[in-house]
């Protein structure tokens, strides 16, 4: 007899009740735990990064017209757009992101443990701090040097700018035209540390 965590082991036994979550809940449980497959990481990170460059691509009639005013091949008048980037800059921020977690959890086998994640909101709650006790989620942050450290990805010094910016995108200024203050939108301060 099978007794879940959920119910009164004893006087369901003896009534003969068995208690599970139930299997849909179950294959929710261990689909989530196979889509933290490095894979389906570094897919996210390719398909957001190509999401990226069709924007991008996109745009760039806008940025030569735009290139071509500021250096005096065209007039003014000839401007009638600016390019608007912001859209690819988060999608790359985003792609960033995915592939430095892709490379965390690779490292990090135990990430997916079926055991650690929950089927329930209960439960979650519950291996939520077994995962943090055990040192299993620190990946789950946008702090985009902290990613290129627990994913031992050698950059070079002068990176760290790009970090910040990249960081910036995924956080802030990506998503929402304003930050709640001006250092979170710039990350002011934040580069060089």
């Amino acid at each position: 007899m099978w007794v879940g965590e959920y119910g009164d082991e004893e006087g369901e036994e003896e009534l003969g009740v068995h208690f599970r979550v139930p299997i849909a809940m179950d294959l929710v449980k261990d689909r989530h735990v196979e889509r933290l497959h490095p894979r389906y990481w570094l897919g996210a990170a390719r398909s957001l990064r190509y999401s990226a460059e069709v924007i991008i691509e996109h745009e760039q009639p806008y940025a030569d017209i735009l290139r071509n005013v500021a250096i005096g091949n065209l007039d003014r008048d000839n401007l009638k757009q600016w390019p608007n980037h912001a859209g690819a800059q988060l999608l790359y921020a985003y792609a960033f992101e995915n592939l430095l977690k892709g490379i965390i959890i690779a490292k990090n086998p135990a990430i997916r443990n079926l055991d650690l994640w929950g089927a329930t909101e209960e439960e979650e709650i519950r291996l939520s701090k077994e995962r943090r006790k055990q040192g299993l989620s620190h990946w789950m942050t946008h702090d985009a040097k902290k990613l290129v450290r627990l994913a031992g990805v050698a950059l070079p010094y002068d990176y760290g700018r790009l970090l910040w910016i990249l960081e910036g995108k995924a956080v802030w200024s990506g998503k929402y035209p304003a930050a709640v203050s001006s250092p979170k939108g710039v990350g002011r301060g934040k580069a060089e540390s």
